[in-house]
């Protein structure tokens, strides 16, 4: 029921300001009804008995007696001044030099920073000013990154003016069957067309350095390989290739059936998900990622009987897991190293504490045998960008003293 609070100290009136003088009252307080009320300020006020007619009731302030009139049937007022706590009127948003916003496109003190390049059409606004300052890019042009992506529109006036928009361009818009071309003037790699995959392992040899204007280029393409698209039709899905198998089985038999074309050419077996050698005279299935590798290792080599009693003769003295088409790193013998099968003595370069040999690269396939299975193998085995495959894209200017996957 609406009221009207008025306070009294016994015995005399006084005001509004003189009660809140004396008594050092908060100025928030609400009253739940005529007979209950409750006062926060790390005390908790109690409500005594109702006297008389006029319906007054007494309350303990410390050593003073204030007194609460009953409501009266006017609305709710508190004329001690006091905000009642509820529902309050939105905020009114205003603009400089203005009582209102009036004017919707102005700079708003609240809603923060608008761009005021003339021809701007953006009504964005900007909490902070580097993220304006970034807008402004857009119009200054002074560094704009072409889409390497053969026959993309987005290049010239329509290039991209910060190179994570042209990050995210390439990862959206263009999948794995998409042509790029090297973006460096100069490097002949840019007259040949090839993979999302390869460019990036493309611009992962570029030297860097060498390279200073480029590098806000590498830096937005040097990943574009890390992610792979579902082949199931309808899904939109990018993963890592390490949880692509596990997506895929993830679809229901019918659906696996219904996009089998796709899910083969990625390199999986619809009803299985498991992985298939792409090697058209094998066609083995690989149960997962690692056995998959594996059996890609043994199509590089030519003579697998040589390698394996090769590999098995100093794998003790091996220092890590190398592939078949690297140099291997050995612990130091104070013999040498024979080879089992050909009795060849082993090539090798060493320090105080290791050697390193090669003679398995002599039992290696041609490079010119695996050419048609390179894209394959790559998508679904990264670590096999360092064959000697792909030394045709590697970068014939500015390139990298080492071999980087």
């Amino acid at each position: 029921m609406p009221f009207e609070l008025h306070l009294y100290q016994a015995g005399n009136d006084v005001s509004t300001r003189d009660l809140d003088d004396r008594a050092n009252l908060h100025s928030e307080c609400f009253v739940r009804s005529a007979m209950e009320a409750q006062l926060n300020n790390d005390r908790t006020y109690a409500f005594d008995t109702v006297h008389s007619q006029a319906g007054l009731i007494h309350t303990q302030h410390g050593e003073q007696n204030y007194v609460i009139t009953p409501p009266a049937p006017t609305g709710f007022n508190f004329v001690s001044g006091c905000r009642p706590l509820g529902a309050q009127p939105a905020a009114v948003s205003l603009t400089e030099g203005s009582g209102s916003n009036s004017n919707p496109e102005a700079p708003s003190k609240i809603d923060g920073r608008r761009c005021d390049f003339p021809g701007c059409r953006s009504k964005k606004t900007f909490k902070r000013n580097y993220e304006l300052q970034r807008h402004r890019k857009k119009h200054d042009r002074a560094e704009t990154f072409d889409c390497p992506a053969v026959n993309c529109k987005y290049r010239g006036s329509k290039a991209f003016y910060r190179p994570d928009k042209l990050k995210a361009h390439v990862d959206a818009a263009h999948d794995e069957n998409t042509m790029f071309a090297c973006p460096i003037a100069g490097c002949l790699s840019a007259r040949t067309a090839v993979s999302r995959n390869i460019l990036a392992l493309h611009i992962r040899n570029h030297d860097h350095g060498a390279c200073k204007p480029y590098w806000s280029h590498f830096k937005a393409l040097e990943n574009c390989d890390k992610s792979r698209s579902c082949p199931v039709e309808g899904c939109t899905q990018k993963l890592d290739i390490d949880s692509l198998q596990e997506h895929i089985m993830q679809h229901g038999e019918d659906e696996r059936k219904a996009s089998h074309i796709g899910i083969t050419i990625g390199g999986f077996d619809p009803s299985t998900a498991f992985i298939t050698c792409p090697f058209l005279d094998c066609q083995i299935r690989s149960q997962n990622l690692t056995a998959f590798h594996g059996h890609i290792n043994e199509h590089t080599i030519s003579d697998i009987d040589h390698f394996t009693a090769w590999r098995d003769g100093i794998s003790p003295r091996m220092t890590d897991n190398s592939a078949p088409w690297q140099i291997w790193v050995i612990a130091r013998a104070d013999s040498n190293i024979v080879c089992p099968i050909c009795n060849t003595n082993a090539e090798f370069e060493w320090d105080s504490l290791r050697r390193s040999v090669s003679h398995q690269l002599s039992l290696l396939k041609p490079p010119k045998e695996l050419y048609q299975y390179r894209e394959q193998i790559l998508s679904l085995y990264p670590d096999f960008s360092t064959h000697p495959v792909f030394d045709d894209v590697m970068p014939a200017i500015h390139r990298k003293t080492e071999r980087v996957p």
